[in-house]
């Protein structure tokens, strides 16, 4: 290896070290509540049974994920970067388990074992929380989610917690946009199997908002709700703990869409404000229960993009590939492979500058954003979804910046309108890491302001 390689490679390591494995050390019940910690996430497989109208990985799952996914390989690549984690003694905040359909893989429960065998032999092992994202569509097969179920069951009966996210768009919208591979339809017996099944595990519905399909998400959302109280024997205020929206910044969004996501947006804005008497309980219940998509208004992410990029140390597991994201895991951006030996760790490098950069990215700075009005409020853009349209991870989508304009505008418009503004600005104002929201805010009121006494609304 030539001086340049060794130098780049040692300054990978010390990076990861800083970033990463350093806060792994503490054991988990000594970390002080707002100690920064990242996750572990493997990019497992790309094999899954739906083709879902805004995903990355049917387009790009050639390019995303060119490796081995065989059993043996998976299983193996598993164990050894387990027993690099027990060895080291790391504890990362939550293994997450991503890509494809993880249940559709027939040694799902033989992978999970392996994770779950290295947390036994950790001193605070069960801290360690287990996230799996799924489609749901084991609950087509009655055998399947038994068995599913039981394993569940049985972890929990070690103090073992396995999150399972249910991305589950909803009966308006699921046959149009994650349509099945095999041409089986939902119906009202898939649903009625889920939310039973979430009211027994404890779980939440993680639906996605796309463009398409967006003028049927009033009703659809009215729906989850109802359900939701049924099946949970709920409120409809505590209903809204149990639905996490996020919209999807891919760039195909035009300006119908964007105006059915408008009255989207205001609907839910209704049911957030239903019941309130008075400006401050509005204020309370926008705080409480901002369903994700409101959050960002008065909440601070503590990095420079708003997903989980930059929270994650994320191995592509068919070749141990170090990658930055599940979306950008091509072969130009890979920062190298791990090469595991016990509790020895080196890295064959690649491309270490990009991901040095992107962890370290913070989008407010970029030519398109740097003089932004609502770059402060926003939740910045999908990188992966930059490099797939601009072949650069730092260029923004015109169209997924609209989308977030729409938004921003669309939700300071009404918190005027209702009164609550102020309290938004007063908290915002709180500490010098949010007075630049505040400062945007004030500002973005004063436009619409400006719009409404010339007769014409803010375009979309």
């Amino acid at each position: 290896m030539n001086s340049y390689d060794l130098e780049q490679k040692n300054l990978l390591l010390d990076f990861l070290n800083i970033h990463c494995f350093e806060n792994w050390k503490v054991l988990p019940s000594k970390r002080p509540r707002d100690m920064y910690v990242n996750g572990l996430e493997m990019m497992v497989s790309p094999i899954c049974n739906t083709k879902c109208s805004y995903c990355y990985m049917k387009n790009y799952s050639d390019e995303l994920y060119p490796c081995n996914y065989d059993e043996h390989t998976l299983i193996d690549n598993c164990d050894k970067l387990m027993n690099w984690i027990y060895l080291n003694k790391y504890y990362p905040d939550r293994i997450e388990i991503f890509s494809g359909e993880f249940f559709n893989l027939p040694f799902w429960k033989k992978y999970l074992n392996i994770i779950v065998k290295y947390l036994d032999l950790m001193e605070e092992g069960k801290y360690v929380s287990i996230v799996i994202p799924t489609n749901g569509t084991f609950l087509f097969n009655d055998n399947k989610t038994k068995e599913i179920s039981e394993y569940i069951d049985s972890l929990r009966n070690k103090n073992y917690y396995i999150h399972l996210s249910l991305s589950i768009d909803g009966k308006y919208l699921d046959n149009d946009t994650r349509p099945l591979r095999n041409g089986k339809k939902y119906d009202d017996d898939f649903y009625d199997k889920a939310f039973k099944f979430a009211r027994y595990h404890n779980l939440c519905f993680h639906p996605m908002i796309g463009c398409k399909g967006i003028d049927k998400w009033i009703d659809n959302f009215d729906w989850y709700i109802q359900n939701i109280q049924k099946y949970f024997n709920i409120s409809k205020k505590e209903a809204f703990d149990r639905i996490y929206l996020l919209e999807v910044r891919n760039p195909d969004w035009t300006n119908l869409e964007l105006k059915h996501f408008y009255k989207f947006l205001n609907h839910l804005l209704d049911n957030i404000f239903e019941g309130c008497e008075s400006s401050y309980e509005k204020f309370l219940c926008f705080k409480e229960q901002g369903l994700n998509i409101f959050s960002q208004i008065i909440s601070c992410i503590g990095r420079g993009l708003g997903c989980s990029f930059q929270s994650t140390f994320d191995v592509r597991m068919g070749d141990l590939a170090l990658i930055q994201c599940h979306r950008t895991a091509y072969d130009e951006l890979l920062a190298g492979y791990l090469l595991i030996d016990n509790d020895k760790l080196d890295i064959n490098i690649k491309n270490v500058n990009s991901y040095i950069f992107s962890n370290s990215f913070d989008f407010k700075y970029t030519n398109n954003c740097v003089d932004c009005p609502i770059s402060n409020l926003c939740i910045g853009p999908c990188v992966g979804c930059n490099y797939e349209i601009n072949k650069d991870l730092y260029t923004m989508v015109p169209t997924v910046c609209k989308l977030e304009i729409v938004k921003i505008l669309t939700i300071i418009e009404r918190l005027d309108n209702e009164g609550i503004l102020d309290y938004i600005i007063d908290v915002t104002c709180g500490t010098n890491e949010f007075k630049p929201k505040a400062k945007q805010i004030e500002s973005i009121r004063e436009y619409l302001k400006i719009k409404k006494l010339e007769g014409v609304k803010y375009d979309i």
